[in-house]
């Protein structure tokens, strides 16, 4: 009761297991993939193909964080952020398939491409009563019509032109053993938009019977996709 006065969450059972146990396996993998990433080089490609891993690191921290308040102005604005990174990740690939179809992606287009995704994100914060996090809604978010639709639309921003690209790319690799080995980038692609446009279902359909299953689902697609955009990639390039 005390630690709830001063504005701190007593964390339940199935709370610590959900945020620290799975989502921190998440986060651990995914930094050790980043990790890999820029062991194999600290040139361009490699950068911006580790900060899709690094967003969805940093975003997933943030999480760990903001679980502990109850201090609801604190937990909104948190909790958008956590968001924030999640999604901004994905522009990380989409800009990584953009270098590899072009051979050559000039900085400047690079920077308008990443810049403007991340200032189109920051219109999650503007979007009246588009989410509640409370103790009214026991700290679970509750997210408007509105915040669901500007989801789907910055995730289908970044996502469509990173899996059409990497379809590209796939037709044109003429060796059969890069081929086999660029379906799995091409199936860890795919993976990234389920969890996106999936976590924005489970969102719109509260039922309470589905979020353990989705759970599961979410971590055997968060590990999956790390993993096959990293093979793929690998073995490629």
């Amino acid at each position: 009761m005390f630690i709830q006065m001063i504005g701190f969450r007593e964390l339940e059972p199935i709370t610590i297991f959900q945020v620290y146990l799975v989502q921190g396996a998440i986060f651990s993998f995914f930094l050790l993939m980043a990790l890999k990433v820029l062991k194999r080089g600290k040139t361009r490609i490699y950068r911006i193909f580790s900060g899709f891993y690094l967003s969805i690191c940093i975003g997933f921290f943030i999480n760990f964080i903001f679980v502990l308040f109850l201090i609801e102005p604190l937990v909104w604005f948190l909790y958008l952020v956590t968001m924030y990174f999640l999604n901004f990740g994905i522009v990380f690939l989409t800009v990584f398939t953009m270098m590899l179809r072009s051979g050559e992606l000039s900085k400047k287009r690079q920077n308008i491409v990443i810049i403007t995704f991340a200032l189109l994100l920051i219109g999650m914060f503007f979007i009246p009563g588009g989410l509640v996090i409370n103790q009214k809604s026991d700290w679970h978010p509750i997210y408007s019509d509105s915040l669901i639709i500007f989801f789907l639309t910055v995730i289908s921003i970044s996502f469509i032109p990173a899996l059409y690209n990497s379809i590209q790319i796939y037709k044109t690799i003429d060796d059969n053993r890069l081929k086999k080995r660029w379906r799995y980038f091409l199936l860890g692609i795919i993976f990234v938009g389920m969890y996106g446009y999936g976590t924005l279902i489970t969102y719109k359909i509260t039922l309470g019977v589905i979020i353990i299953p989705y759970g599961i689902a979410t971590f055997i697609l968060m590990l999956l996709s790390s993993y096959f955009l990293y093979y793929g990639m690998a073995k490629n390039f």
